[in-house]
C-alpha cells in the first residue's frame, strides 16, 4: 500500500509531504506504535503534527514538541523500511 507521511509546524504550514510503502496498515501500525514509545514522553498538544494516511484514510496523528523529534519518528520509520527491502533483496539472491 501507499502511504502519505506529512509534518506540519505548530500554524499548520507543511514542512514536509513524502510518500512511501509498506505490506500492509497493521504493519505501519506496528511500526509507529513502537516508535511512538521511544519518543513517549516527548509529545506536545501546540507541537509539530506528524501524519500519516493512505487511500482508506488517517492512520496516526500526533504532535511532537519538535521538529527533530517529527524526523526522529520518519527516519525510524525509513530505516524499518530499508530494513525489509535488504531482507527481501537477501530471500532473492
Amino acid at each position: 500500500m501507499l502511504f502519505e507521511i506529512n509534518i506540519k509546524d505548530p500554524k499548520e504550514k507543511l514542512l514536509l509531504k513524502d510518500v512511501f510503502f509498506m505490506d500492509s496498515i497493521t504493519e505501519l501500525m506496528d511500526v509507529a506504535t513502537a516508535v511512538l514509545e521511544t519518543l513517549e514522553g516527548e509529545r506536545e498538544e501546540m507541537g509539530h503534527e506528524l501524519s500519516i494516511r493512505s487511500q482508506r484514510g488517517t492512520h496516526i496523528i500526533c504532535r511532537l514538541e519538535s521538529i527533530n523529534r517529527a524526523m526522529q519518528f520518519k527516519y525510524a520509520l525509513y530505516d524499518h523500511l530499508m530494513q525489509l527491502q535488504k531482507t527481501e533483496f537477501g530471500q532473492i539472491a
